[in-house]
């Protein structure tokens, strides 16, 4: 558990539940207007596991893939530093 400065703050939801073994959980939702939004993030990459191809991505990234997208283990493990 993380303990944080005390605020105020009104709960919009209040759930309480009790598991198969007996165990109690408490979930409380509230609105943090001091929360600033993430920046935007660079474009998302589908990645698929393919059979002919180790890996296929939605679209070609320069040095990982080729035209098509599609990746060997070698250049996979490159690209990651695994």
């Amino acid at each position: 558990m993380v303990a944080t400065p005390a605020r105020r703050a009104e709960p919009s939801t209040v759930t309480v539940s009790r598991d198969a073994a007996g165990r109690w959980f408490v979930s409380i939702l509230v609105e943090d207007p001091t929360v600033v939004p993430l920046p935007p993030v660079t474009p998302a990459v589908g990645v698929d596991a393919g059979i002919t191809s180790l890996l296929t991505l939605s679209h070609p990234i320069p040095g990982v893939s080729d035209e098509e997208g599609k990746t060997s283990a070698c250049v996979t493990c490159c690209a990651t530093g695994a």
